[in-house]
C-alpha cells in the first residue's frame, strides 16, 4: 500500500521503473564478459572513455581500469556509508552525487569538468559530457560547467521542469516533464535535429560522441545524428525497452524481459551482448566497452580491456541482504539482492480459519527468483520478475493474486482486495475487487505514457502522471479521493502513497502533503516543519517520511513509537500492524504489533539467527568449551601453516557463513592459512535480514624460522674463493631438510631464482667472479616457517690488475739524451689504485747507445693476481749537428771591397764534421752599402737538421774622403787688403767628389792685423769625416819696427794622448814640455779611475774556489757588487770541463753583476758548440748555452747580472702582483741580465735560457705560477717548475731576461661547479693563461675563437705580443686587442692564415686546427712530440681529417695530449669549446714540462 520514490535516487530498490530516472550519461569498451559475484549489492553503473565505476547499496563507490589522469582514484571525502547516491564518467574523469545534494569530481580536469561550479548544491541527478558536465537541480533546473567550444554549456534561458539530463561529446539533453526533449551545443553531425522537429512522450533520454538517443512512453527508441558506426540506425522491431545508454560511436537498449540489445560500432566487441545476458536492471556504455547491472546485483562487462576496464573487481562481492521491504497488514516481505523473496507473519486464514483455499498462504511460492520488487496487499503479496512479469500469492477471495496475462510491467502495487500494475508504456492494470470501483481505471490513465508510478489503497487506487500530477480513484469515505488542487499542477508532484483511508503526496520541494483518513488516527496530520524527505509510505492507520538524513518520521496511530536511533535508513513501508526500514547495510528494522497483541501474527519477527550451533578446529580444541554466546576462542602451540576449521549455522535457511572471510556452507569444512605467529580468524555468521555477529579465533603457532650459521661469514681481504660451512637449526619445529637451499649472488637481495639443494652441514663454494658475493640460505621449519638468510660480502678477486703506462709506448728518446722513468699506474677492480711502490721496474735504458731497449713493469694485487706490461724505448740519433760560423758575426766589409765569405764548420755527434755539406745561401753586392743575410743549414745522415745560423754583413763606407786644400796652407794678406779663401776639394772613394759638403769655419778680418785660422771640415754621407785641414792666414800691417827682431817662442811640445782603454793601447807620445798619461793595457782588470773601490771576494768555478776583484756600486737606492773574473781564471776552468762553467756567488750581496771576457767562451763555444754558462747568485741561477754569444765580438766584456730587486724596483714588482689580486710568493722579484759593452741587452733568441729563484717556503703548483714583470708593471705568465724537495725552488724556462717572481692566486667561477673541466680550467686561471668571461663566470661550453687561441699559445709560451708592425693578415685590424698576439705567433710560425689573406679571428677553432697550432708552439719551444706516436688510425673517422692536419693530430693523440670525442671519434671539424681548450693546454704544457704534472 506505498509507494517509494527517491528524489535523490538513494533507494536501494532495483526495479524497472523508469520514472524520472537521469538518462545515462555520455561516455565510452570485446566481447569477453566478467561479471560480480552473486550478493554484491551494486545498485548503480557508469562508464568512461577506459575506466568503469560502481554505486554499491552501502553508498561507496567502486572504480576500475584507466587511472592515466586519477579517474579511478576515489577521492577519500566519498568513503563512507551513506556520502554517494548517484555516479557517472566520461573521457578520463569522474563525478559523484552526494546525498547533501552536491557534487565532486575527479581525474583529468583540462576541460574544467572536474571544476565542480562553486555553491552548487540540490542536485539530483548527474551527466558526464566528453568534455562538460550537467547537474540536474532538485528543482527542475540544470546548471553546466566544462568547456563551451559549441556552447554545449549554454542552458537555454527559462529551462525549467526538468526530470532527466544527457550530455554528448559537445552537445547537452534535457527531458521535461511534460514528455518533451530541449537540446542545445554543437550540431556537426544533426545530433540535435530531432525526429519530426520535436519530441513527445518521451520517457528517458542518452547521449553519445556525436548522436542522441530517446526513449519513448510506448518502448520504443528513436535514434539520430552521426552514424558512422551505424549508431544511429535503431534495430528493427526493438519495442519493449526500458532503459537506454550511448557512448562515442554506440548504443545500448535495456527490454522490459531484462535482456540487452546494442547496436553501431564493434571494433572491440562493446556491441557483442554475452550469450544468455538476461536479468538486468541497469546499463551503462563506455567508448569502446559496455556494463550491464542484473537484478541480483552482479555485473556484467564486456568489449575493449585494454586498461582492465572490464576486469570487475571480485571483491564487489558482499553477502546477501535485503534490498526492498513490504508489509500487509499482519505479514511481511524482504526482497533479498540474490533475487528471492523472505515472507513472514500470518495469512487471512490465520485470521478468519476454515478450509477455504482462496485464503493463500503467506509462505513465498516455491522456486520464485529472479524478482526486481515486491509489494504486499492486506493478505496477498506481489512479486515483480527482472523479465517484467508479475507473481502473486495469498488471499485470493477477491481475485486479487489473478495475474492477467501481464508482460512488460515495471512497477506493482498491493491494496486490501485489488492489485495495480504499472506497464513499460506507462498505462495502468488493475484487477481485484471493484466494489469502490478502485479497479475502474480511469480512461486517461490508459494513454501510452501517461503514467508514471502507481500505489494501491485499502479501497482506493492513485496514480502519478508523468506530468508530475496527482489522480485518486475509489473508495471517498474519508475523502482521500479529493487530490488537493495544487497537486494538479504539472511537476509539482514526485511519488505518491495509498494509505487504508488515506492519501499523500512527495512534492518536488521534498515536503509532503496528506489528505483523507481518520480525525481520530491522525495519519494525514503532516508534522509541521517536515522537510527534506525523500520516501513517503502510507499503513492502514499510520504515516512515514524518510529523510536525506536517512531518518525516519512517523505519524498516526499505532506504529509511530520508531526503535530510537534508528538512522542510516534506505526505504519504509508502513504496513497494517508493522511498520518496516531497510537500512543501507541490508538489514530490516521492524516495530508496531508486539506478542501482546490479539492480532499477533510474528510479523514482527524478522527471520534470521545470528549464532553458530557448532564450532570446531581439525588440529586441536579450542582454549574453552564453545558455546553460541562466546565469540572470542584462542588456539595455542601449533606447528602447522594452516588449520581446517569447521562450523555449523543455528539457522541455515536465513543466513550465510564466512570464515576468514569467505564464503562456506554452513558445515563445511574451511581452510585457512597461517601466515604468522599470531593469526586472528574471522567467522561471521551473516543473517539475510539481520545484523552480522563475529566469531574469532586466534591461532598463536610455532612462528620463529630456523637458525641459520655461517662457520665463515664474509671476509674483507680479496681471495680467489669463497668458502662457508653453514649449519641450520630450529629447536621449536626441526628443520625441513628437503628445503634447504643457497645459492651466491652478488647483491644482498634474496634471488628469484638460481637455488641449488644441500645438505646440513656442507661446505659451500664460490670459485669465480669478481666483487662481493653473498651466500643466501633458504631453509624452512616442519611448521612452514622460511628463514632467507645472507652471509656477510665475501670479496672475490679473479682478475689480474690493469697497468697503464705513463708516457708514450714506444717511447722514442735521443741519443745521448736522459731516460726519465715515467713509471706506470696500476689499478684494479677490488683494490682501487695500487700505490706506485708496488710495481715493479725492470731493465735499463742506455742512452749513449743506438738500440731497443724493453723495460718490463709487473704488479700483483691483494689476491695473487699478476699484471706486466713492456715498455719498448729506442734510443735513436736525434742529436741535429750544431753549425759555428767562421770569422765574426756581424760582419762589416768596405764599399767596392771583395768579399770573401769566411764560411763555417758543422760538427753532429754522430757523423763528425759535416762542414763540406753546409749549405750557404744568400750574397753579398759590395758595390751597393746595406745589411746582407747568409744563411747556413745543414742536416746530418739521420736526417736532423741544424738550427739555421746565419751571418750579418754590413757593407759599409769606412773610408773618409780626402780633404786638399787649394792654394798655400800659409797665406799673408797685407791690412786692409782684400782676402778670397781659395778653398779646397774632397773626394771620396765611394761617393767620388763631395766637395760641396765641406765646412769651412773660422774668417780673416783684413782690417785688423793678425793671424788667422781657417779650418776645413768635411764629412761623406756614411759619416766618415775626413782629417781636418787648416789654411793660416796673417794679416800684416806696414813695417814699423825699430830693425831689431826678437825671435819667438818656441811653442810648448803638445800632450801626448792618452791610449785606449782596449787591448794593447799604445803610449801617448810626448810633445814638448808636455807629460803624456800612458793607456791602460787590454786585460779585464778594473779600471783604476777612482770611480770605484775594489776588493777582492771568492766564488766557485766549476767548483773550485777563486778570488777575484769586485767593487760595489749604488744605483737606485741598491748596492750592486760587480766581479772581474779574470780570462785565464776562465780558460783553466773550461778546460778542465770544455762543455760548461758554473760560477757560484754566495753572500756577497744580492745584487750580483759579473763582467767576463768573451774570447775564453766564445773559445769554449768552437770546442763544444753546446757548452753552457751557469751563473748562480745566493742560489738563484741562470742557465744560458754560450752560443747567445756567437755574434758578440772576441774582444768584448759581457756583463751577466742576477739581482734580488729591492728598493723602489722591488716595490714596483710586487706592487704589480698586488694589483692582480695575488700573493708574492718571493720577498722581492729577481731580475736576470745579459749585456754588451755599451751596456745594452743581449738577445737570447728561440733560446728558453734556465732561471732559477729559492722559494722562502714551498709553494702550491696548483696555485703558484712564475711571472715576467716588464718596465711598464704589467705581468705575464713564465714556464715554471715547482720542487719542493729539499730547499724550495721554483726553475722558470724563458726566452728573455727581465724581472721575475712567483704569484699565488686563487681563481673560481660560480658556473665550473661540477663540470669536469673544472680543476684543469682553474689551475689554467691561476697559471694567469685564461680568465672568465665575466669575473665569476667562465662559460665552459662556449665556443673558442681562432684569435682567442692565438692569444693562448703566445702568452702559454712565455711570449711578448709583438705591438707595433703591420699586422700580417687583411682581417686584423692594428688595434684589435689581439692583434699583437697574433703578430707575435705569425712571426714565430705559430700560426698561419688563408689562402685569401686572412686569418678570420673571430671564426670558432676546429679541433685540427687547434692540433696544428699546437705542435708548432710545441715545436717553437724545442718539444714537439715524436710523429712516431702517432695514433689517428683508431679513429673512424680518421679519412676526414685534413691532410694538413693529420701529421699534427697523430703526434698529439699518440703524446696523449688530445683524445678523441668518443673512442672511436675524433671529430677533426668539431668546434672547440672553452673548457676544452684549457684542457688542452695544461696537457701542452705538462708535457713541455713547462708547468708542474
Amino acid at each position: 500500500m506505498s509507494w517509494m520514490q527517491g528524489r535523490r535516487v538513494i533507494l536501494l530498490v532495483l526495479s524497472f521503473v523508469l520514472l524520472l530516472t537521469a538518462a545515462v550519461p555520455y561516455g565510452s569498451g570485446k566481447a569477453n564478459a566478467a561479471e560480480t559475484g552473486t550478493g554484491s549489492r551494486i545498485v548503480k553503473i557508469a562508464a568512461g572513455a577506459y575506466h568503469s565505476l560502481a554505486l554499491k547499496s552501502t553508498g561507496t563507490v567502486v572504480a576500475w581500469g584507466s587511472n592515466s589522469a586519477g579517474q579511478t582514484d576515489v577521492p577519500a571525502e566519498l568513503a563512507g556509508p551513506g556520502k554517494v547516491i548517484d555516479i557517472a564518467a566520461a573521457g578520463n574523469y569522474s563525478l559523484a552525487l552526494k546525498a547533501d545534494g552536491t557534487v565532486v569530481g575527479w581525474g583529468d580536469d583540462h576541460n574544467g569538468t572536474t571544476d565542480v561550479p562553486a555553491g552548487l548544491t540540490g542536485v539530483a541527478a548527474i551527466a558526464a559530457g566528453g568534455a562538460h558536465a550537467l547537474a540536474l537541480k532538485a528543482n527542475g533546473t540544470v546548471v553546466a560547467w566544462g568547456r563551451n567550444s559549441q556552447g554545449q554549456t549554454d542552458v537555454p534561458a527559462g529551462l525549467t521542469g526538468v526530470v532527466a539530463i544527457a550530455a554528448g561529446g559537445s552537445h547537452s539533453l534535457a527531458l521535461k516533464a511534460d514528455g518533451s526533449v530541449v537540446v542545445w551545443g554543437s550540431n556537426s553531425n544533426g545530433q540535435l535535429n530531432m525526429p519530426g522537429g520535436g519530441l513527445t512522450g518521451v520517457a528517458a533520454i542518452a547521449a553519445g560522441e556525436l548522436h542522441s538517443l530517446a526513449l519513448k512512453a510506448d518502448g520504443t527508441v528513436a535514434a539520430w545524428g552521426s552514424n558512422g558506426g551505424g549508431q544511429s540506425t535503431v534495430p528493427g522491431g526493438l519495442t519493449g525497452v526500458v532503459a537506454i545508454a550511448a557512448k562515442l560511436t554506440h548504443s545500448l537498449a535495456l527490454k522490459a524481459d531484462g535482456t540487452v540489445s546494442a547496436w553501431g560500432s564493434n571494433n572491440f566487441g562493446e556491441s557483442t551482448v554475452p550469450g544468455g545476458l538476461a536479468g538486468v536492471v541497469a546499463i551503462a556504455a563506455g567508448e569502446t566497452h559496455s556494463l550491464a547491472l542484473k537484478a541480483d546485483g552482479t555485473v556484467v562487462a564486456w568489449g575493449d580491456d585494454s586498461y582492465g576496464q572490464t576486469d570487475v573487481p571480485a571483491d564487489l562481492a558482499q553477502p546477501v541482504k535485503a534490498i526492498g521491504v513490504a508489509a500487509g497488514s499482519i505479514h511481511a516481505l524482504a526482497l533479498k539482492s540474490d533475487g528471492t523473496v523472505v515472507a513472514w507473519g500470518g495469512s487471512a486464514g490465520d485470521v478468519w480459519g476454515g478450509d477455504d483455499p482462496r485464503l493463500g498462504e503467506v509462505t513465498v511460492p516455491a522456486g520464485l527468483t529472479g524478482v526486481a520488487a515486491i509489494a504486499a496487499g492486506s493478505y496477498h503479496s506481489l512479486a515483480l520478475k527482472a523479465n517484467g512479469t508479475v507473481v502473486a500469492w495469498g488471499d485470493d477471495r477477491y481475485g486479487q493474486t489473478d495475474v492477467p496475462g501481464l508482460a512488460g510491467v515495471k512497477a506493482v502495487s498491493g491494496g486490501t482486495e485489488h492489485s495495480l500494475a504499472l506497464t513499460a508504456n506507462g498505462t495502468v492494470i488493475a484487477w481485484g475487487d471493484d466494489l469502490y470501483q478502485q479497479s475502474d481505471v480511469p480512461a486517461d490513465l490508459k494513454v501510452p505514457g501517461a503514467v508514471a508510478a502507481i500505489s494501491a489503497g485499502g479501497f482506493h487506487s492513485m496514480a502519478l502522471k508523468a506530468d508530475g500530477t496527482v489522480e485518486a480513484w475509489g473508495s471517498d469515505s474519508n475523502g482521500q479521493t479529493d487530490v488537493p488542487a495544487d497537486l494538479k499542477v504539472p511537476g509539482t508532484v514526485v511519488a505518491i502513497a495509498a494509505g487504508g483511508s488515506h492519501s499523500m503526496a512527495l512534492k518536488a520541494d521534498g515536503t509532503v502533503v496528506a489528505w483523507g483518513g481518520s480525525a481520530l488516527s491522525g495519519q494525514a496530520y503532516v508534522p509541521a516543519d517536515l522537510s527534506d524527505v525523500v520516501a513517503i509510505s502510507a499503513g492502514g492507520l499510520s504515516s512515514l517520511a524518510l529523510k536525506a538524513d536517512g531518518t525516519v518520521v512517523a505519524w498516526g496511530e499505532g506504529q509511530s513509537d520508531m526503535p530510537a536511533g534508528l538512522s542510516n535508513v534506505a526505504a519504509i513501508w508502513a504496513g497494517g500492524t508493522i511498520s518496516l526500514a531497510l537500512k543501507t547495510d541490508g538489514t530490516v528494522v521492524v516495530w508496531g504489533a508486539s506478542p501482546e497483541d490479539i492480532d499477533y501474527y510474528g510479523q514482527a519477527d524478522v527471520p534470521g539467527n545470528d549464532r553458530l550451533s557448532s564450532l570446531t578446529v581439525q588440529e586441536g580444541g579450542l582454549d574453552a568449551a564453545f558455546s553460541p554466546s562466546v565469540t572470542a576462542y584462542t588456539l595455542d602451540d601449533l606447528s602447522v601453516s594452516s588449520v581446517h576449521i569447521k562450523a555449523t549455522l543455528a539457522d541455515t535457511a536465513n543466513a550465510q557463513l564466512y570464515i576468514n572471510n569467505k564464503l562456506v556452507a554452513s558445515g563445511a569444512t574451511a581452510t585457512v592459512n597461517l601466515p604468522g605467529a599470531t593469526t586472528v580468524i574471522p567467522i561471521r555468521v551473516e543473517p539475510y535480514l539481520k545484523p552480522a555477529r563475529t566469531y574469532t579465533i586466534t591461532v598463536h603457532r610455532d612462528a620463529a624460522p630456523p637458525d641459520v650459521h655461517f662457520a665463515t661469514n664474509g671476509n674483507a681481504a680479496p681471495s680467489h674463493t669463497a668458502a662457508s660451512t653453514v649449519t641450520v637449526t630450529d629447536t621449536e619445529s626441526g628443520v625441513d631438510a628437503a628445503s634447504l637451499q643457497y645459492a651466491w649472488t652478488q647483491s644482498a637481495a634474496v634471488p628469484a631464482d638460481g637455488w641449488t639443494a644441500f645438505a646440513d652441514g656442507d661446505t659451500l663454494r664460490q670459485t669465480s667472479g669478481d666483487g662481493e658475493w653473498y651466500l643466501h640460505i633458504r631453509a624452512q621449519d616442519l611448521a612452514g616457517n622460511v628463514a632467507d638468510a645472507v652471509s656477510n660480502a665475501f670479496v672475490l678477486d679473479n682478475t689480474a690488475p690493469e697497468l697503464a703506462l705513463n708516457g708514450s709506448n714506444p717511447m722514442n728518446i735521443p741519443q745521448g739524451g736522459t731516460y726519465a722513468e715515467p713509471g706506470a699506474v696500476a689499478t684494479d677492480a677490488i683494490d682501487g689504485a695500487i700505490p706506485a711502490s708496488s710495481i715493479t721496474i725492470s731493465g735499463a735504458v742506455d742512452t749513449t747507445r743506438l738500440g731497443h731497449y724493453p723495460i718490463q713493469y709487473a704488479v700483483a694485487d691483494r689476491a695473487g693476481n699478476n699484471a706486466s706490461v713492456i715498455r719498448d724505448v729506442y734510443v735513436y740519433d736525434g742529436d741535429a749537428p750544431a753549425i759555428y760560423l767562421n770569422g765574426p758575426n756581424p760582419m762589416t766589409v768596405e764599399a767596392d771591397s771583395v768579399f770573401t765569405d769566411p764560411g763555417a764548420t758543422a760538427q753532429d755527434v754522430q757523423d763528425g764534421d759535416l762542414s763540406a755539406s753546409i749549405a750557404a745561401t744568400g750574397t753579398v753586392d759590395t758595390s751597393t752599402i746595406g745589411t746582407y743575410t747568409l744563411t747556413y743549414d745543414v742536416s746530418d745522415a739521420a736526417g736532423n737538421a741544424a738550427a739555421t745560423v746565419t751571418r750579418t754583413v754590413y757593407v759599409k763606407d769606412t773610408q773618409p774622403p780626402v780633404l786638399t786644400l787649394l792654394g798655400d796652407p800659409v797665406m799673408s794678406v797685407p791690412l786692409g787688403a782684400g782676402f778670397a779663401d781659395p778653398g779646397a776639394q774632397a773626394t771620396d772613394a765611394y761617393y767620388g767628389d763631395v766637395s760641396p759638403l765641406i765646412v769651412v769655419s773660422g774668417t780673416v778680418d783684413t782690417s785688423q792685423a793678425g793671424e788667422y785660422t781657417l779650418r776645413y771640415h768635411v764629412e761623406d754621407p756614411s759619416g766618415n769625416a775626413a782629417a781636418e785641414a787648416t789654411r793660416t792666414v796673417t794679416v800684416t800691417a806696414p813695417d814699423s819696427s825699430d830693425g831689431s827682431d826678437d825671435g819667438s817662442d818656441g811653442s810648448n811640445g803638445s800632450n801626448g794622448s792618452d791610449g785606449s782603454n782596449g787591448s794593447n793601447g799604445s803610449n801617448g807620445s810626448d810633445g814638448s814640455n808636455g807629460p803624456g798619461n800612458s793607456g791602460n793595457s787590454g786585460t779585464n782588470e778594473p779600471p783604476d779611475n777612482g770611480s770605484a773601490v775594489f776588493h777582492q771576494v771568492s766564488v766557485k768555478i766549476n767548483g773550485a774556489v777563486k778570488w777575484v776583484a769586485a767593487s760595489y756600486e749604488m744605483s737606485g737606492g741598491q748596492s750592486t757588487t760587480r766581479i772581474f773574473p779574470t780570462a785565464g781564471q776562465l780558460s783553466e776552468a773550461l778546460e778542465a770541463m770544455p762543455d760548461s762553467i758554473r760560477i757560484e756567488a754566495q753572500n756577497i750581496g744580492d745584487s750580483v753583476k759579473m763582467d767576463v771576457p768573451a774570447a775564453p767562451l766564445l773559445h769554449a763555444l768552437d770546442v763544444r758548440p753546446d757548452a753552457l754558462l751557469e751563473w748562480s747568485v745566493n742560489g738563484n741561477g741562470l742557465r744560458l748555452p754560450l752560443n747567445v754569444l756567437q755574434s758578440v765580438p772576441k774582444e768584448a766584456t759581457v756583463t751577466f747580472g742576477i739581482a734580488a730587486a729591492a728598493g723602489s724596483a722591488g716595490d714596483a714588482g710586487n706592487g704589480a702582483i698586488a694589483r692582480a689580486g695575488g700573493e708574492p710568493q718571493l720577498p722581492h722579484p729577481v731580475v736576470y741580465s745579459l749585456q754588451a759593452n755599451d751596456g745594452s741587452s743581449i738577445d737570447w733568441g728561440r733560446t728558453y735560457a734556465i732561471l732559477t729563484a729559492v722559494l722562502p717556503e714551498p709553494a702550491d703548483p696548483d696555485q703558484a705560477t712564475a711571472v715576467r714583470i716588464d718596465e711598464n708593471g704589467r705581468m705575464r705568465f713564465a714556464p715554471a717548475v715547482f720542487s719542493n724537495d729539499g730547499s724550495p725552488l721554483v726553475t722558470i724556462r724563458s726566452p728573455y731576461a727581465g724581472a721575475y717572481s712567483v704569484i699565488r692566486s686563487e681563481h673560481s667561477f660560480a658556473d665550473l661547479n661540477g663540470h669536469w673541466a673544472q680543476k684543469d680550467i682553474v689551475l689554467m686561471a691561476n697559471k694567469l693563461l685564461v680568465a672568465g668571461r665575466t669575473q665569476d663566470r667562465y662559460v665552459p661550453d662556449a665556443n673558442i675563437s681562432r684569435a682567442e687561441f692565438a692569444v693562448l699559445l703566445v702568452r702559454a709560451l712565455g711570449l711578448d705580443d709583438v705591438p707595433n708592425d703591420p699586422t700580417p693578415f687583411r682581417d686584423v685590424a692594428p688595434g684589435a686587442w689581439y692583434a699583437g698576439a697574433v703578430r707575435a705567433a705569425h712571426q714565430r710560425q705559430l700560426i698561419g692564415g688563408f689562402e685569401d689573406g686572412t686569418f678570420r679571428p673571430e671564426a670558432p677553432i676546429t679541433r685540427e686546427q687547434m692540433a696544428v697550432m699546437i705542435v708548432r708552439a710545441m715545436a717553437y719551444a724545442g718539444y714537439a712530440p715524436d710523429a712516431n706516436g702517432a695514433a689517428t688510425g683508431t679513429f673512424a673517422d680518421e679519412s676526414d681529417i685534413a691532410p694538413w692536419a693529420d701529421n699534427a693530430v697523430g703526434r698529439l693523440t699518440g703524446a696523449s695530449i688530445i683524445r678523441g670525442l668518443t673512442a672511436t671519434k675524433f671529430g677533426p671539424q668539431e668546434y672547440v669549446s672553452r673548457a676544452q681548450s684549457a684542457v688542452l693546454l695544461k696537457r701542452m704544457l705538462q708535457a713541455m714540462q713547462f708547468i708542474n704534472p
